[in-house]
Protein backbone atom coordinates (compact mmCIF):
# COMPACT_ATOMS: atom_id res chain seq x y z
CA UNK A 1 0.00 0.00 0.00
CA UNK A 2 1.22 3.27 -0.85
CA UNK A 3 -0.36 6.22 0.85
CA UNK A 4 -0.60 9.56 -0.77
CA UNK A 5 0.54 11.96 2.10
CA UNK A 6 2.21 10.64 4.79
CA UNK A 7 2.42 12.84 8.18
CA UNK A 8 5.28 12.44 11.08
CA UNK A 9 4.17 13.68 14.61
CA UNK A 10 1.29 14.27 17.05
CA UNK A 11 0.64 17.93 17.45
CA UNK A 12 -1.26 20.76 16.13
CA UNK A 13 0.34 20.84 12.80
CA UNK A 14 0.70 17.04 12.15
CA UNK A 15 -3.23 16.52 12.79
CA UNK A 16 -4.64 20.08 10.88
CA UNK A 17 -2.47 18.75 8.36
CA UNK A 18 -4.55 15.23 8.30
CA UNK A 19 -7.53 17.23 8.40
CA UNK A 20 -6.79 19.40 5.40
CA UNK A 21 -5.05 16.29 3.10
CA UNK A 22 -8.18 14.27 4.07
CA UNK A 23 -10.62 16.94 3.00
CA UNK A 24 -8.31 16.79 -0.26
CA UNK A 25 -9.49 13.34 -0.74
CA UNK A 26 -5.91 11.74 -0.37
CA UNK A 27 -4.76 8.72 1.08
CA UNK A 28 -3.55 9.86 4.54
CA UNK A 29 -1.31 8.34 7.25
CA UNK A 30 -0.68 10.08 10.21
CA UNK A 31 2.02 8.04 12.26
CA UNK A 32 2.60 9.75 15.82
CA UNK A 33 4.91 8.79 18.70
CA UNK A 34 2.20 9.99 21.14
CA UNK A 35 -0.68 11.98 19.77
CA UNK A 36 -0.85 15.67 20.92
CA UNK A 37 2.70 17.37 20.94
CA UNK A 38 3.02 20.11 22.84
CA UNK A 39 -0.16 21.87 22.25
CA UNK A 40 -1.13 18.35 24.62
CA UNK A 41 1.62 19.48 27.96
CA UNK A 42 0.53 23.33 27.37
CA UNK A 43 -2.35 22.78 30.28
CA UNK A 44 -5.02 25.74 29.62
CA UNK A 45 -4.72 27.09 25.85
CA UNK A 46 -6.79 30.50 25.79
CA UNK A 47 -5.11 31.75 22.62
CA UNK A 48 -6.46 29.53 20.35
CA UNK A 49 -9.09 31.03 17.87
CA UNK A 50 -12.42 29.77 18.55
CA UNK A 51 -12.20 28.65 22.15
CA UNK A 52 -11.96 31.31 24.95
CA UNK A 53 -10.58 28.63 26.93
CA UNK A 54 -9.73 24.63 26.46
CA UNK A 55 -6.99 22.21 27.43
CA UNK A 56 -4.88 21.56 25.66
CA UNK A 57 -5.43 17.80 25.73
CA UNK A 58 -8.90 18.26 24.62
CA UNK A 59 -7.96 20.94 21.86
CA UNK A 60 -5.79 17.98 20.39
CA UNK A 61 -7.82 15.48 20.69
CA UNK A 62 -10.91 17.22 18.77
CA UNK A 63 -8.49 17.87 16.07
CA UNK A 64 -7.56 14.12 15.88
CA UNK A 65 -11.11 13.24 15.94
CA UNK A 66 -11.82 15.59 12.95
CA UNK A 67 -9.49 14.02 10.56
CA UNK A 68 -10.56 10.20 11.25
CA UNK A 69 -14.04 11.65 11.12
CA UNK A 70 -12.20 12.81 7.63
CA UNK A 71 -10.74 9.99 6.52
CA UNK A 72 -6.90 10.02 8.06
CA UNK A 73 -5.78 6.93 9.28
CA UNK A 74 -3.53 7.40 12.37
CA UNK A 75 -1.21 5.27 14.41
CA UNK A 76 -0.39 6.22 18.35
CA UNK A 77 2.45 4.91 19.49
CA UNK A 78 5.28 4.07 16.75
CA UNK A 79 8.40 5.96 16.22
CA UNK A 80 9.97 7.28 12.70
CA UNK A 81 13.56 6.14 12.54
CA UNK A 82 14.37 6.96 8.41
CA UNK A 83 12.78 8.08 5.37
CA UNK A 84 14.19 6.95 2.19
CA UNK A 85 13.54 8.92 -1.01
CA UNK A 86 12.99 6.10 -3.87
CA UNK A 87 13.01 6.52 -7.31
CA UNK A 88 8.82 7.59 -7.51
CA UNK A 89 8.17 7.46 -3.41
CA UNK A 90 9.77 7.49 0.04
CA UNK A 91 9.85 4.77 2.63
CA UNK A 92 9.10 5.42 6.01
CA UNK A 93 10.76 3.22 8.69
CA UNK A 94 9.35 2.78 12.51
CA UNK A 95 10.35 1.05 15.27
CA UNK A 96 7.60 -1.47 14.58
CA UNK A 97 7.02 -1.36 10.78
CA UNK A 98 7.43 -0.41 7.34
CA UNK A 99 5.25 2.53 4.92
CA UNK A 100 5.51 3.69 1.57
CA UNK A 101 4.12 6.86 0.14
CA UNK A 102 4.11 9.21 -2.71
CA UNK A 103 4.63 12.53 -0.32
CA UNK A 104 5.55 13.27 3.15
CA UNK A 105 4.96 15.65 5.50
CA UNK A 106 7.52 16.29 8.70
CA UNK A 107 5.78 17.57 11.81
CA UNK A 108 7.29 16.22 14.51
CA UNK A 109 7.46 19.45 16.92
CA UNK A 110 10.08 19.39 19.84
CA UNK A 111 11.23 17.25 23.04
CA UNK A 112 12.73 18.50 25.99
CA UNK A 113 16.08 18.84 26.49
CA UNK A 114 17.41 16.87 28.72
CA UNK A 115 19.98 17.40 31.64
CA UNK A 116 22.11 14.29 30.77
CA UNK A 117 22.83 13.14 34.18
CA UNK A 118 22.82 9.58 36.08
CA UNK A 119 19.73 8.58 36.93
CA UNK A 120 17.85 10.91 34.56
CA UNK A 121 16.65 8.30 32.68
CA UNK A 122 16.43 5.69 35.63
CA UNK A 123 13.87 7.73 37.76
CA UNK A 124 12.12 9.37 34.19
CA UNK A 125 8.09 8.77 35.70
CA UNK A 126 8.83 8.13 39.14
CA UNK A 127 9.98 11.39 40.43
CA UNK A 128 11.64 13.16 37.21
CA UNK A 129 8.80 14.67 35.17
CA UNK A 130 9.50 17.08 32.31
CA UNK A 131 5.66 18.97 32.11
CA UNK A 132 4.44 20.64 35.16
CA UNK A 133 1.09 20.66 33.91
CA UNK A 134 0.90 17.26 33.72
CA UNK A 135 2.38 15.94 36.66
CA UNK A 136 2.16 18.72 39.11
CA UNK A 137 -0.36 17.37 41.01
CA UNK A 138 1.23 13.98 41.94
CA UNK A 139 3.53 16.10 44.22
CA UNK A 140 1.09 17.31 46.32
CA UNK A 141 2.64 17.96 49.87
CA UNK A 142 6.35 17.56 48.73
CA UNK A 143 9.81 19.12 48.30
CA UNK A 144 10.44 19.76 44.65
CA UNK A 145 13.21 20.56 42.65
CA UNK A 146 13.02 22.87 39.48
CA UNK A 147 16.01 22.31 37.13
CA UNK A 148 16.10 25.77 35.08
CA UNK A 149 15.77 29.74 35.80
CA UNK A 150 14.26 30.44 32.46
CA UNK A 151 10.66 31.57 31.73
CA UNK A 152 10.07 27.39 31.46
CA UNK A 153 11.52 26.54 35.08
CA UNK A 154 9.39 29.64 36.15
CA UNK A 155 5.93 28.40 34.90
CA UNK A 156 7.10 24.92 36.02
CA UNK A 157 7.81 26.90 39.52
CA UNK A 158 4.21 28.28 39.54
CA UNK A 159 2.26 25.31 38.66
CA UNK A 160 4.01 23.52 41.38
CA UNK A 161 3.29 26.39 44.10
CA UNK A 162 -0.46 24.88 43.77
CA UNK A 163 0.76 21.60 45.25
CA UNK A 164 4.53 21.37 46.73
CA UNK A 165 5.78 22.07 50.19
CA UNK A 166 9.18 23.76 49.01
CA UNK A 167 10.37 24.40 45.77
CA UNK A 168 14.21 24.38 45.01
CA UNK A 169 14.76 26.29 41.38
CA UNK A 170 18.41 25.37 40.37
CA UNK A 171 20.14 27.69 37.06
CA UNK A 172 23.42 26.21 36.14
CA UNK A 173 24.10 30.45 35.39
CA UNK A 174 25.03 32.89 38.03
CA UNK A 175 21.44 35.16 37.10
CA UNK A 176 18.04 33.94 36.08
CA UNK A 177 17.27 34.63 32.88
CA UNK A 178 13.26 34.13 32.55
CA UNK A 179 11.11 37.38 33.23
CA UNK A 180 11.89 39.83 36.21
CA UNK A 181 8.50 40.03 37.00
CA UNK A 182 7.95 36.17 37.81
CA UNK A 183 11.44 35.87 39.61
CA UNK A 184 10.36 39.02 42.10
CA UNK A 185 7.18 36.86 42.64
CA UNK A 186 9.02 33.80 43.16
CA UNK A 187 11.51 35.17 45.33
CA UNK A 188 9.24 36.31 47.49
CA UNK A 189 7.20 33.72 47.81
CA UNK A 190 8.35 31.19 50.99
CA UNK A 191 7.52 27.81 49.38
CA UNK A 192 10.94 29.07 46.95
CA UNK A 193 14.37 28.99 47.12
CA UNK A 194 16.81 29.77 44.36
CA UNK A 195 19.80 28.47 43.79
CA UNK A 196 22.48 30.30 40.42
CA UNK A 197 25.58 29.21 39.59
CA UNK A 198 23.87 25.64 40.31
CA UNK A 199 25.27 22.17 38.22
CA UNK A 200 22.91 19.06 39.05
CA UNK A 201 25.14 16.22 38.63
CA UNK A 202 22.81 13.35 40.09
CA UNK A 203 19.90 11.85 40.77
CA UNK A 204 19.49 9.27 43.64
CA UNK A 205 16.63 7.19 45.75
CA UNK A 206 15.22 3.59 45.34
CA UNK A 207 11.86 2.70 43.86
CA UNK A 208 11.35 6.99 43.75
CA UNK A 209 13.44 10.22 43.69
CA UNK A 210 14.98 10.96 46.94
CA UNK A 211 18.17 13.10 46.60
CA UNK A 212 19.18 15.53 43.88
CA UNK A 213 22.61 16.57 44.00
CA UNK A 214 24.34 19.72 43.06
CA UNK A 215 27.44 21.84 42.47
CA UNK A 216 27.94 25.17 43.27
CA UNK A 217 29.96 25.95 39.64
CA UNK A 218 32.14 28.99 41.95
CA UNK A 219 32.78 26.56 44.65
CA UNK A 220 32.93 23.37 43.48
CA UNK A 221 30.87 22.56 46.52
CA UNK A 222 28.36 19.25 46.06
CA UNK A 223 25.09 19.77 47.74
CA UNK A 224 22.44 17.30 48.06
CA UNK A 225 18.21 18.53 48.47
CA UNK A 226 16.11 15.99 50.04
CA UNK A 227 13.41 15.77 47.12
CA UNK A 228 10.57 13.73 45.70
CA UNK A 229 10.48 15.32 42.48
CA UNK A 230 12.67 16.95 39.50
CA UNK A 231 10.85 18.84 37.03
CA UNK A 232 13.65 19.42 33.95
CA UNK A 233 13.15 22.65 32.32
CA UNK A 234 15.97 23.66 30.38
CA UNK A 235 14.08 24.19 27.17
CA UNK A 236 13.62 21.97 23.95
CA UNK A 237 15.42 20.76 21.00
CA UNK A 238 13.70 19.86 17.44
CA UNK A 239 13.14 16.19 16.96
CA UNK A 240 14.50 15.83 13.57
CA UNK A 241 17.46 12.94 13.76
CA UNK A 242 15.17 10.77 11.55
CA UNK A 243 15.42 13.45 8.86
CA UNK A 244 17.73 12.75 5.27
CA UNK A 245 20.79 14.52 6.04
CA UNK A 246 19.60 15.71 2.43
CA UNK A 247 17.22 18.01 3.85
CA UNK A 248 18.60 21.17 4.58
CA UNK A 249 18.21 22.70 8.35
CA UNK A 250 19.50 25.43 10.13
CA UNK A 251 22.39 25.81 13.07
CA UNK A 252 19.41 24.92 15.74
CA UNK A 253 18.59 21.62 13.64
CA UNK A 254 15.29 23.17 12.26
CA UNK A 255 14.03 22.39 9.07
CA UNK A 256 14.20 25.29 6.81
CA UNK A 257 11.13 25.81 4.26
CA UNK A 258 9.97 27.83 1.65
CA UNK A 259 7.41 29.71 4.05
CA UNK A 260 5.12 29.90 1.24
CA UNK A 261 4.52 26.57 0.92
CA UNK A 262 5.80 24.58 3.53
CA UNK A 263 8.49 22.63 0.96
CA UNK A 264 11.82 21.68 1.93
CA UNK A 265 14.46 21.86 -0.70
CA UNK A 266 13.46 18.01 -1.38
CA UNK A 267 10.93 17.56 -3.60
CA UNK A 268 8.04 15.67 -2.13
CA UNK A 269 8.92 16.32 1.42
CA UNK A 270 7.46 19.30 3.31
CA UNK A 271 7.69 20.32 7.06
CA UNK A 272 5.09 22.44 9.19
CA UNK A 273 5.34 23.47 13.06
CA UNK A 274 7.56 23.84 15.44
CA UNK A 275 10.16 21.72 13.08
CA UNK A 276 10.82 24.08 10.95
CA UNK A 277 12.43 27.68 11.41
CA UNK A 278 9.14 29.33 11.82
CA UNK A 279 9.84 32.07 14.13
CA UNK A 280 7.03 32.09 16.10
CA UNK A 281 6.07 28.57 18.16
CA UNK A 282 2.85 28.78 18.39
CA UNK A 283 -0.37 26.69 17.87
CA UNK A 284 -2.32 28.79 15.90
CA UNK A 285 1.00 28.87 13.62
CA UNK A 286 1.18 24.94 13.88
CA UNK A 287 -2.00 24.67 12.65
CA UNK A 288 -1.81 26.86 9.80
CA UNK A 289 1.49 25.94 8.52
CA UNK A 290 -0.24 21.85 8.77
CA UNK A 291 -2.96 23.47 6.62
CA UNK A 292 -0.34 24.95 4.00
CA UNK A 293 1.99 21.66 3.98
CA UNK A 294 -1.14 19.61 3.39
CA UNK A 295 -2.32 22.14 0.36
CA UNK A 296 0.94 21.89 -1.34
CA UNK A 297 1.29 18.47 -0.79
CA UNK A 298 -1.99 18.26 -2.78
CA UNK A 299 -1.01 20.38 -5.17
CA UNK A 300 2.38 18.37 -5.70
CA UNK A 301 0.64 15.38 -6.35
CA UNK A 302 -1.92 16.85 -9.11
CA UNK A 303 1.86 17.90 -10.92
CA UNK A 304 3.87 14.76 -10.45
CA UNK A 305 0.95 11.83 -10.50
Amino acid sequence: MIYDILIIGGGTASLSAAVYASRKARHTLVIAKKIGGQTAIAGLVENYPGFKQIQGVELSLNIKSQAEHLGATIIDGEIVEKITKNEHDFTVKTDKNHYKAKTIIIASGKKPRQLQVTGEKEFLGRGVAYCATCDAPMFKNKTVVVAGGGNSGFDAAEELLKYAKKIYILEFAPECIGDKLVLDKLKKHKKVSIITNAQITNITGDKFVKVISYKNRVTNKITKILAEGLFVEIGWEVVSDFVPKEVKKNKAGEIIVDHKTCATNIAGIFAAGDVTDNLYKQAVTAAAQGAISAISADEYLKKNN
